[in-house]
């Protein structure tokens, strides 16, 4: 196996960030100001202000993981040095996931410059074997590392597992060839149409090539 790999369905980020929701009301802390980090808090971070009535919520970019799915940077950045009115506030930090926890680190110690009466985190997914710090919340603890695909980033991952696996066999490969490999590579069940429209968006960026009904990365 490549990378062990497991898709994550919209009904699920509802059912965890609800989860997660409550937990953090059962806490007693009542955050005025939510922080999703970018991309991947887009979303719980947007449930969980509904979940805990706070509107005032705005968003950190972190870079750490790169485009290339399951692969990372050594240290996690923040390119854009945005300025943040929470002085004195109540502050919550939302992401999808801690699996390294350098992304969360870097964010809580950069917002705590500025000067937040209370700042806490809160994930999703908490993968405890392999990260470095442990998030305030979270709904689901993961014992073994595992690589989730968000409904939000299913056509990158995708993308990016179908060059990892085609690299790996070395020869092009037909569409039900693929979904086989996706089963035996990434203990994924790929939905075929999900998987049409991530080689589609490669064939359009000029990563892959058809030949015949077998598909080919492009070389250069």
């Amino acid at each position: 196996m490549l990378i062990k790999c497991e898709i994550v369905t919209w009904d699920r980020v509802f059912s965890m960030c609800r989860i997660l929701g409550n937990r953090i009301i059962k806490s007693g802390f009542q955050p005025e100001t939510i922080i999703a980090l970018a991309r991947s808090g887009f979303i719980p971070g947007r449930l969980l202000s509904d979940f805990l009535s706070v509107p005032d919520l705005v968003s950190l970019k972190v870079e750490h993981w790169l485009d290339t799915t399951a692969e990372h940077r050594d240290v996690a950045t923040i390119p854009y040095k945005t300025t943040f009115k929470i002085e004195g506030r109540q502050v919550l930090i939302a992401d999808d996931i801690v699996d390294t926890g350098k992304s969360m680190l870097v964010a809580r110690e950069y917002l705590l410059g500025f000067k937040p009466s209370s700042l806490k985190t809160a994930v999703m997914q908490h993968i405890a074997p392999t990260a470095i710090c442990t998030p305030d919340f979270y709904a689901e603890l993961i014992r073994e590392w595992t690589w989730f695909i968000y409904p939000w980033n299913m056509v990158e991952d995708f993308r990016n597992l179908t060059a990892k696996l085609l690299s790996a066999r070395g020869v092009p490969m037909t569409l039900e060839e693929l979904i086989a490999g996706f089963k035996e590579e990434f203990n994924v069940q790929v939905p075929e149409q999900q998987l049409v429209d991530a080689l589609s968006e490669m064939e359009r960026r000029r990563k892959l090539e058809r030949i015949g009904d077998r598909f080919s990365l492009r070389s250069g």
